[in-house]
């Protein structure tokens, strides 16, 4: 018997959705516990496509929230560009949106003092962020030096690198093992 898992397998549904199986997993695991309650009126395609246009309304909430307390007209001229992302959302499942929305919560959360507490959230943001796309490596490695340059405390720099390895390392050390 053959255990081994091919490299190239493809995950699909019936209704013509097919995602690679080494994609990070969040957006999948989002959209298919919304359709815990909506599978019976909408297909998975469907479904995702929500989802993302929903993660997309949330990044331009946050968003336009973090630049009221920025005060800067730069900024509030960059989240006016945010609903060109929802043409993005629309016609496909996208989890560069899922990243976006996190990497903003990631940005309004490090406007605040850096202690024990945010720097849990930074972590956990970021970890959401890993696993929505491998892009948020650049991500987690600026959180990483903003936490390391403003904080004197380096068990802070620890804790985050070890709450971010305990959420999202597995399924990193799985790819690397795996491919």
């Amino acid at each position: 018997m053959n255990l081994e898992i091919p490299k190239t397998q493809w995950i699909g549904t019936k209704d013509g959705f097919y995602s690679y199986e080494s994609y990070p997993p969040s957006l999948y695991l989002i959209t298919a516990s919304f359709g815990i309650f909506a599978s019976n009126i909408f297909s998975f395609t469907l479904l995702a496509k929500i989802v993302s246009l929903i993660f997309s309304l949330l990044t331009l909430a946050v968003s336009a929230i973090y630049s009221l307390k920025m005060k800067n007209h730069y900024v509030i001229a960059l989240v006016a560009l945010i609903p060109l992302e929802w043409f993005e959302s629309l016609p496909r499942f996208n989890n560069d949106i899922v990243v976006a929305f996190f990497a903003s919560l990631v940005f309004l959360v490090a406007l605040k003092e850096i202690n024990t507490k945010n720097v849990i959230i930074l972590a956990l943001f970021t970890s959401f962020a890993l696993l929505s796309n491998y892009n948020a490596l650049v991500l987690a490695l600026v959180t990483l030096f903003y936490i390391k340059n403003n904080s004197k405390n380096r068990k802070l720099v620890i804790m985050f690198i070890a709450i971010v390895a305990l959420l999202a390392g597995p399924w990193y050390l799985r790819n690397l093992l795996l491919y």
